[in-house]
């Protein structure tokens, strides 16, 4: 199993098209046929692009075959066109259970700064906030929700983090903003509003 893990990192480090600092890779969640990993620095990005900030990148690798795939992958991009512009994606929220691994991303693009700098503070009330749910075993995506209403967001955007942040786990699902995502049936997931009764 140890030449496995050696010979993902290995294959990891070598893709193409990605910058990944020299920090130690964090374990997510491991199964037999599984390894769910966290880069504490990634970013992919295209032409016409720089890197500004590296975030952070998740991946799922199946053991078996050893196919590895990104999850996630977060960071701040500039765009050099007639203005710069900077797109900005961070992990806000991470949960776990037996069979998924879920997510939250906020997200804003094309945002204009004074003097061109980087954006050092996000506007709280702008972008979107994405919610995934993967399997564990293959890494697939089989429930994806995006929020835009401005209304429901925090006052300030979260830091990034592979802690819950703002995914809340209750008996029968999982809870983000207004809204509650449970799983109905193998492979089914829905959302109804929801109302916290404190």
């Amino acid at each position: 199993m140890k030449y496995i893990f050696g010979f993902v990192i290995i294959a990891i480090l070598c893709c193409g098209g990605i910058s990944i600092e020299s920090k130690p890779v964090k374990v997510l969640a491991l199964g037999p046929e599984y390894a769910i990993h966290q880069f504490p620095g990634f970013v992919e990005q295209g032409m016409g692009e720089s890197i500004i900030n590296l975030g952070i990148a998740v991946s799922h690798t199946n053991l078996k075959t050893g196919e590895m795939k990104w999850l996630v992958a977060t960071g701040v991009i500039a765009a050099h066109t007639r203005r710069i512009s900077y797109s900005v994606s961070r992990l806000v929220g991470l949960q776990t259970d037996r069979e998924h691994l879920i997510t939250l991303i906020y997200s804003i693009g094309r945002l204009f700064t004074p003097h061109d700098e980087p954006p050092y503070t996000l506007p709280p009330k702008k972008g979107q906030y994405t919610l995934q749910i993967f399997t564990k075993k293959d890494g697939v995506n089989i429930y994806t929700k995006s929020f835009t209403d401005s209304q429901l967001f925090p006052d300030i955007v979260p830091v990034e983090t592979i802690k819950p942040g703002i995914i809340s786990q209750i008996e029968n699902g999982y809870v983000v903003f207004d809204s509650l995502f449970k799983q109905e049936k193998e492979g089914e997931w829905l959302s109804v509003k929801y109302q916290n009764k404190k």
